[in-house]
C-alpha cells in the first residue's frame, strides 16, 4: 500500500514501503519518519505509530525537545535551586546564608552579626549594623552613655572609657559635670579688671586691683594714692576720703603741724593757733598773764582796800594807788 514496492521472498512477499510509511504492507504511516525531535531528541512512535514522544538530550525539554532547559547543568551554587521560566531563564533559590544571582554571594548578615536587635545590612563585601537608640559600636555591643543626654543647657555629651561613661562639654557661661550649674562668673560681673571668684552656693565675689573697691569693684578707692600725710590715716567718705591725723597734725590731709598739740599754755590756758597754725596765742584765765600764763596775777583779787588801784610790777608783786585820805601798803591807813 502507499506506494509500497511488493518484492516476492521465499514463496511469499516483502513490501519495500516509502519514506513515511511502515507495516508488511506499509499500511502505517511512520510518525517519527520526519525527525520531528529537535536539538539530538530521539523519536519513539506510541499508540501504534499513530504518535511519537521525543527522549530528549540532557539540557533540553518540550515536546520536540525544542526549550533549553536554563537549569541544566544547575547553574545554582552553594546547593541552591533553580527554576527555570518560561522564557528560557531562571531563577536560584538560595539556601540560608547565601545570595545573589546564583547563590554566589555568602550573606554576612545570615549570622545576625548585630547585637541589641540591631539591622544588619550588607556592605563592600561585609556587613554594617544600624544601632537603635541607645546602642553603639560594629555590632551594636556598646551601650551608648549618651542616649539618655544627661548634658543640660545645651553642654554636648562626649562618651569616655570606651562609652562606659561620658564627659560634658559645656557653653560659656555654665559648669559642672551634667552643666547644671550656671557659671555667675561668666560673663564677667567685676569692673575695672575685677577677678571673679564663684561660689558653691551660685554667688560670687570680686577680687578687685589696686585701686577699687565695692561688690563689683565698681568704686574707686581714694584712698589708694595714700593723700594722708605724715602717717594720717586714710578712710573713704562720702565719695572721697577723711584723713585721721596723728597727734601734732592736722588739715585736710595732716599736712599741717599743729602748733598747739605740745599744750603750751599754762594754768589753764586756751591755745590758740594763729598765723596759718605756724604760731599760737594763749587765752589765759582770770588771774594769770604771759605769753604762756606762766604768771599769776597779783591784782586779780585787788588786795588794795578802800579804793585803791593795784598795779602789778611785772615780778610777781604790786603795788596801791591809794585814794586820798588813804595809805599804807593797801590803803588800809587812813590820815
Amino acid at each position: 500500500m502507499n506506494q509500497g514496492s511488493c518484492m516476492p521472498q521465499n514463496g511469499g512477499f516483502r513490501c519495500v514501503c516509502p519514506p513515511g510509511f511502515t507495516g508488511t504492507r506499509c499500511e502505517i504511516r511512520d510518525a517519527c519518519q520526519s525527525n520531528p525531535c529537535m536539538n539530538g531528541g530521539t523519536c519513539q512512535p506510541i499508540n501504534g505509530n499513530v504518535g511519537y514522544q521525543c527522549i530528549c538530550p540532557s539540557g533540553f525539554s518540550g515536546p520536540r525537545c525544542e526549550t533549553r532547559d536554563a537549569c541544566t547543568p544547575n547553574p545554582c551554587l552553594n546547593g541552591g535551586t533553580c527554576m527555570s521560566n518560561n522564557v528560557g531563564g531562571f531563577a536560584c533559590q538560595c539556601p540560608p546564608g547565601y545570595s545573589g544571582q546564583r547563590c554566589e554571594d555568602r550573606d554576612p548578615c545570615a549570622s545576625q552579626p548585630c547585637m541589641n536587635q540591631g539591622t544588619c545590612m550588607q556592605q563592600n563585601g561585609g556587613f554594617r549594623c544600624v544601632c537603635p537608640p541607645g546602642f553603639t559600636g560594629t555590632r551594636c555591643e556598646i551601650r551608648d552613655a549618651c542616649q539618655s543626654n544627661p548634658c543640660m543647657n545645651g553642654g554636648t555629651c562626649q562618651p569616655i572609657n570606651g562609652n562606659v561613661g561620658y564627659q560634658c562639654i559645656c557653653p560659656s557661661g555654665f559648669s559642672g559635670p551634667r552643666c547644671e550649674t550656671r557659671d555667675v562668673c561668666t560673663p564677667n560681673p567685676c569692673l575695672n579688671g575685677g577677678t571673679c571668684i564663684s561660689n558653691n552656693v551660685g554667688g560670687f565675689a570680686c577680687q578687685c586691683p589696686p585701686g577699687y573697691s565695692g561688690q563689683r569693684c565698681e568704686d574707686r578707692d581714694p584712698c589708694f594714692s595714700q593723700p594722708c600725710m605724715n602717717q594720717g590715716s586714710c578712710m573713704p567718705q562720702n565719695g572721697g576720703f577723711r584723713c585721721v591725723c596723728p597727734p601734732g597734725f592736722t588739715g585736710t590731709r595732716c599736712e599741717i603741724r599743729d602748733a598747739c598739740q605740745s599744750n603750751p599754755c599754762m594754768n589753764g590756758g586756751t591755745c590758740q593757733s594763729i598765723n596759718g597754725n605756724i604760731g599760737y596765742q594763749c587765752i589765759c584765765p582770770s588771774g594769770f598773764s604771759g605769753p604762756r600764763c606762766e604768771n599769776r596775777d597779783p591784782c586779780a583779787q585787788n588786795p588794795c582796800l578802800n579804793g585803791g588801784q593795784c598795779v602789778a610790777n611785772g615780778l610777781g608783786g604790786f603795788t596801791c594807788v591809794c585814794v586820798p585820805p588813804y595809805s599804807g601798803e593797801r590803803c588800809q591807813d587812813c590820815e
